[in-house]
């Protein structure tokens, strides 16, 4: 998928026909170098054999990474095509993608996202592709909309997350309404848009977020050193992710084991202010700031830790991609109890679960005196049963091809006649 500089220009695919086996992605912003996960989402579908075209409604590139130049983008707005959806949609379907009662900004937001979208779906009408994924269920919701409004033979499913639900705009709420199908990456999540926003059981899929295990794996030629002990921590530095929480149980743990260090990696605005936490509980000898890491350096560290402290308090913080890639490299995880991390984690068998309540002296003795080898190896056990990316595609694809199925049934007395 293009995480490099794209060699053609809009229209992507001009001439090609995508009728089955193709799945068009809508993103705010893609390629992006903070979704390494979307990547890997969208390489795993390809090795479904799914053909997989990416349309970025904002930032530099377009459709599948083409470069989205003001005139390429303002051609294909001002095409017939465009039109011809515009008059698909009419107004009943422009009043619900833009004056569905979201406050002025968020309207605007949307508004300004018409042009890509409009042009986005001629393309792909254009090249005979039935079925919209949106990757986010915010503002790529108008696009939804649209797609959906314009031809109801198209197929439609959101993918709803943390932000998403969080925000719970209506022009997302809408888009939920007419969508074919809405996926969420926990049971947590599914529960909330059941109960909270009124969607069918039957209508909501979960599909876990995977991860590539063949990549996040700790190599059996490099066994971890008996005579050093890392512990790492990962994400933004900002005050909700609670690393002050982090520092306090690493020097709970350094009184028991003098010989670990702990490695911080990412940049935010926070780390002045944690760097002199560390000075004051004396732990910065052994803290390293690592700073922000490319997916690949991040992965390196990962394989030479033995565990991962993750604290945050950040509200929509659902099962962090972060603490399933350092499980599925053999890392146990320590986790402040937050939202469906029981679905990943299960205490004392494949990592340790707190609460801000529990003495930190505790855990740390816990931590301790538990067979972190066993721990290791059944925190690499559940990635791959659980939440491995092959298997979260292939639960994807088998819900496309559910609609494909149901379509060629709803054809086939026509056909007969």
């Amino acid at each position: 998928m293009p995480r490099h500089a794209p060699k053609t220009k809009l229209p992507a695919e001009q001439g090609r026909v995508f009728a089955k086996r193709a799945v068009a992605v809508v993103f705010m912003e893609y390629p992006h170098p903070q979704l390494p996960f979307a990547d890997s989402d969208l390489e795993a579908l390809q090795e479904q054999e799914f053909t997989v075209i990416t349309i970025a409604l904002r930032g530099r590139y377009f459709i599948n990474g083409g470069i989205a130049a003001g005139q390429s983008i303002l051609k294909g707005f001002l095409g017939a095509g465009a039109w011809e959806v515009l008059r698909s949609v009419g107004w009943t379907g422009l009043r619900a993608a833009f004056f569905n009662g979201d406050g002025f900004a968020d309207t605007l937001k949307t508004a300004l996202l018409a042009p890509r979208a409009f042009a986005a779906i001629a393309h792909l009408r254009e090249i005979k592709v039935s079925h919209l994924h949106l990757f986010w269920g915010h503002y790529p919701s108008v696009m939804g909309i649209l797609w959906k409004l314009s031809d109801a033979s198209h197929t439609l499913t959101i993918s709803l997350g943390a932000y998403d639900i969080e925000k719970k705009l209506r022009v997302s709420a809408k888009a939920t309404e007419i969508a074919d199908s809405v996926t969420t990456h926990s049971e947590f999540n599914r529960h909330r848009l059941v109960s909270g926003w009124g969607l069918r059981e039957s209508k909501v899929a979960v599909i876990y977020r995977g991860v590539n295990t063949d990549l996040f794996r700790r190599s059996g030629q490099a066994p971890l050193d008996p005579n050093k002990f890392l512990i790492i921590s990962a994400g933004r530095l900002i005050k909700e992710k609670n690393i002050d929480a982090t520092l306090s149980l690493f020097a709970e743990l350094r009184r028991l084991k003098p010989e670990i260090r702990l490695s911080i990696a990412g940049r935010g605005p926070d780390l002045e202010r944690l760097q002199g936490v560390t000075r004051t509980k004396k732990l910065d000898g052994c803290t390293d700031f690592v700073g922000h890491l490319a997916h690949s350096e991040l992965k390196r560290l990962m394989q030479s830790a033995r565990l991962i402290i993750f604290t945050s308090v950040k509200r929509g913080e659902i099962l962090p991609n972060a603490i399933k890639e350092s499980m599925s490299c053999g890392v146990v995880p320590v986790v402040l109890r937050h939202p469906a991390i029981d679905e990943l984690i299960e205490d004392g068998v494949d990592g340790f679960l707190f609460s801000e309540s529990d003495p930190l002296q505790a855990i740390a003795q816990r931590i301790v005196n538990s067979d972190l080898v066993v721990m290791s190896h059944n925190a690499r056990q559940k990635i791959e049963r659980k939440f491995n990316r092959a298997h979260s595609a292939t639960q994807f694809t088998a819900l496309l091809s559910g609609f494909e199925s149901s379509a060629r049934h709803f054809d086939a007395p026509e056909a007969a006649t």
